[in-house]
């Protein structure tokens, strides 16, 4: 085969490279001269005396790679210009360089390989075949190596034809030619595909690495050559010490910095349990505040800690379970321990706020609904229609009671008068109940734990009282010690048998008997009243008979269940706003991790292109990403639900106490926390969808060309 075999009739280099955008720009003189960018009819051309090589692949069948022969040749003639073939190891030479397409895809080239208008190749008058050159764009500075597998261009004087595609990374396809800086750079492989290794080239602004960077291997054997320690060690040595450790030196720093972190967090931890267990300062729970803060602090610390330690032991589980992708995203979190101990931190702490203020509010929810079981045992409860607010008391007839109590299937009908009074300049509820009939009805529950008939007769024929929670620790109140009231004309004082649980009111109670209050305040008319049903009594028939005693009086008459369905219905409204005000801080970190995972795509997407480069798939590149988001929610809701756990503590045991005195009994709400953990997990993964489509549809070429 000669040496313009495989040519054609290239009459110019920009052939088919054209655009139509050009050549409608185009002078008809130059018209004229490309009219060969129609189809190649394979004749002798009468200018050039060459004539098209046989094509041998269709358009839409694969192109073989390789294959071809190695050759200089000897000077030849073209057009009436003669070339001198030659292997040159330093040739250099800038000139116009064009591009060649569809005419000539699927043909044979000078050297017998076919040629692939998407591959990386060129034509070249004189340089060896198949060889390297480094092309550069000089208009925009970009750069890649291709390979030089045939013969050409002979149009005026241009200095080398390329590829479609080659043209396009160069950035002059639509202009249709460029000037361009030709260098040869070595010998090429005589088989396989180097395409994706001469993509892998292409630099702005730097020229495109020479052979021994390049290492473009031969099918035949590409692991002695991908292995060579020699490319990666002089790569190393180039990079700049700045560029290399500005990231490095951070990552290496949170590394070193744990045991430091720890120790912190531990002293921040230590100080919130010291605050925890400080008492309130004039009234209000500074000092729990504080504990929580540094609960916060201390959780940041321990973070970089946390998720090392925590990544590093699941990384071979992970990659039983998950492949190596997991195993992969759970070292590259590791790698880059300081972001990603930042994400972790924010979520989790968003986290635990939610799992705080939920068991908390869970915690109270139930001990409410426990104390309201012990409480309201009345089957029916009675006080004056119309609204009230907090420190109002309106009264019943005094004659009510006793009607009631003749109402069939009544048993026992208790009285309960309350007053609004100051005490040391708080309010407080001075109220009186029949202690002497309530022993078997009423069921108080006493921080004392005694049972409440021994209580109760402690309060009979005597000044003593009992105070609820809230009273006693407003005023510091216990067992034994007494309170003076203001009651008929002096000053009367009262000893305090005991304190019992309460949550209707933080304003407190001061409970007497009923017969002591009236000895002071004789006014028999109650304030409400709760009427306890005979044993096989029905309650129809007995509210029934209440309404009737109480016809033509302003009255309401509530029953158990409803009274109790409407305290936990009001209940629930209260915290709903809390509720949504923790949604919204978990969708802001979850969005902020979406936003954190796409800034981390964005800054590791040379180390995506490589790896596509390496092999790598997309949906591998997309299961790695949503692989990290998972392990990012799943660290964020270990650690959140641990630091929730604390806080929760503190709420309920310090700042609620300090700040109500009300006694909360813990309560693991399972289903609130399971469901809401669950939701964030599962959001978090979604927040790694839209991070994993642009991390899987990243352009490696690009990518690496624009690092």
């Amino acid at each position: 085969m000669g040496p313009v075999a495989g040519l054609g009739a290239r009459l110019s280099g920009i052939g088919a490279g054209m655009s139509l955008m050009a050549r409608i720009g185009a002078v008809a003189g130059c018209c004229l001269a490309l009219a060969h960018c129609g189809k190649i009819s394979g004749k002798v051309d009468p200018k050039y005396g060459v004539s098209a090589s046989p094509r041998v692949v269709q358009f839409g069948e694969p192109v073989p790679k390789g294959g071809g022969v190695y050759r200089v040749g000897k000077p030849y003639v073209v057009g009436g210009r003669s070339y001198t073939p030659e292997q040159s190891a330093h040739y250099s030479a800038e000139g116009i360089a064009s591009w060649y397409g569809e005419d000539f895809h699927g043909r044979l080239t000078a050297n017998s390989e076919v040629y692939d208008m998407a591959a990386i190749s060129a034509a070249h008058p004189t340089l060896p075949i198949p060889s390297y050159v480094r092309v550069t764009n000089l208009a925009n500075k970009r750069s890649i190596v291709a390979r030089v597998n045939d013969r050409g261009p002979y149009h005026q004087n241009r200095l080398i034809d390329v590829s479609v595609r080659t043209a396009k990374l160069l950035g002059f396809y639509d202009q249709g030619t460029a000037r361009v800086r030709v260098d040869y750079v070595g010998p090429a492989s005589l088989e396989g595909s180097d395409d994706s290794r001469l993509e892998a080239t292409l630099r702005r602004g730097t020229p495109a690495p020479g052979p021994s960077e390049l290492q473009v291997a031969s099918s035949r054997s590409p692991l002695p050559r991908l292995f060579d320690p020699k490319p990666p060690a002089r790569e190393a040595a180039l990079v700049s010490p700045v560029e290399a450790m500005a990231r490095g030196e951070r990552e290496l720093a949170a590394r070193l910095h744990q045991r430091r972190d720890l120790w912190l967090a531990l002293a921040l931890a230590v100080g919130g349990a010291a605050c925890a267990l400080a008492p309130e300062t004039g009234g209000m729970p500074l000092f729990g505040y504080a504990a929580a803060l540094l609960l916060v602090g201390a959780s940041a610390f321990a973070m970089p800690a946390l998720v090392h330690g925590l990544t590093g032991l699941t990384g071979g589980i992970l990659r039983k379970l998950l492949g190596v992708e997991a195993m992969l995203a759970a070292r590259s979190m590791n790698g880059s321990l300081r972001r990603t101990a930042v994400l972790v931190g924010a979520l989790s702490t968003a986290i635990a706020m939610m799992a705080s203020v939920g068991i908390m509010v869970g915690s109270f929810r139930e001990t409410v609904r426990l104390w309201m079981e012990n409480q309201l045992q009345a089957d029916f409860y009675l006080r004056p229609a119309g609204a009230t607010a907090a420190g109002q008391h309106p009264t019943l007839a005094a004659d009510l009671p006793q009607r009631i109590e003749n109402v069939p299937g009544v048993a026992f009908v208790d009285r309960f008068r309350a007053y609004d009074i100051s005490y040391q300049g708080l309010p407080a509820t001075l109220a009186g109940a029949d202690m002497r009939a309530a022993g078997g009805y009423r069921r108080l529950t006493f921080l004392s734990g005694r049972p409440a008939p021994d209580v109760y007769a402690q309060l009979l024929d005597t000044d003593a009282a009992i105070v609820s929670e809230p009273f006693a620790h407003k005023h510091h109140l216990r067992a034994g010690d007494r309170v003076t009231l203001p009651l008929g004309g002096a000053q009367r004082s009262f000893g305090v048998v005991d304190v019992y649980y309460d949550y209707s009111t933080e304003a407190g109670y001061i409970l007497l008997d009923r017969a002591t209050l009236l000895k002071y305040l004789p006014d028999p008319a109650p304030s409400n009243l709760a009427v306890y049903l005979a044993p096989g009594a029905a309650p129809e028939a007995v509210r029934t008979g209440i309404e009737q005693v109480t016809a033509g009086r302003s009255v309401l008459i509530a029953a158990n269940r409803n009274l109790r369905e409407q305290a936990i219905r009001v209940f629930d409204r209260t915290f709903l706003v809390t509720y949504a005000l923790e949604a919204v801080s978990v969708l802001v970190a979850v969005i902020g991790i979406a936003g954190a995972l796409l800034a981390l795509v964005v800054d590791r997407r040379r180390e995506f292109g490589v790896l596509r480069f390496l092999g790598a798939s997309t949906q591998q590149i997309r299961k790695w990403i949503l692989v990290e988001a998972g392990l990012i929610g799943l660290l964020a809701n270990v650690a959140g639900l641990l630091l929730g756990l604390a806080l929760s503590l503190i709420l309920i045991y310090v700042i609620n106490k300090q700040s109500f005195g009300w006694t909360i009994q813990f309560h693991w709400p399972v289903a609130v926390l399971t469901s809401s953990l669950t939701l964030v997990y599962l959001a978090t993964l979604a927040a790694g969808l839209y991070p994993a489509r642009i991390a899987a549809r990243l352009n490696p070429i690009e990518v690496i060309h624009e690092e």
